[in-house]
């Protein structure tokens, strides 16, 4: 997964797509010529409250493809922060509801 922590630098990503079994495939580092599509990630959320995603497609690919390697890039950097806001959030909630279950 991504870095992450109030030192964390960003850092370049890349998707790539397999044809033969429609897989895609994620790797750190930049690779703007074989790469369906480039994203440099930041967790800033310790300076600005919000973590950077910049995403550069490869126009050699077809936008369908473009579209699902972006949202799978995004997701495999972002699941970490996904998983702590669903943790945060069903703590509350489950909290909330034994407080006035008794």
């Amino acid at each position: 997964m991504a870095a992450s922590g109030p030192n964390a630098a960003s850092a370049w990503y890349t998707v790539y797509y397999n044809p033969t079994n429609s897989q895609y495939s994620v790797t750190a580092g930049r690779d703007n010529i074989a790469g369906v599509a480039t994203a440099e990630w930041a967790d800033e959320r310790f300076t600005t409250g919000w973590a950077r995603f910049n995403l550069v497609g490869n126009s050699v690919y077809g936008d369908d493809v473009q579209a699902m390697g972006a949202g799978y890039l995004e997701g495999y950097l972002s699941a970490d922060l996904i998983w702590a806001s669903w943790l945060r959030i069903s703590s509350n909630f489950l909290f909330n509801c034994l407080r006035f279950a008794f």
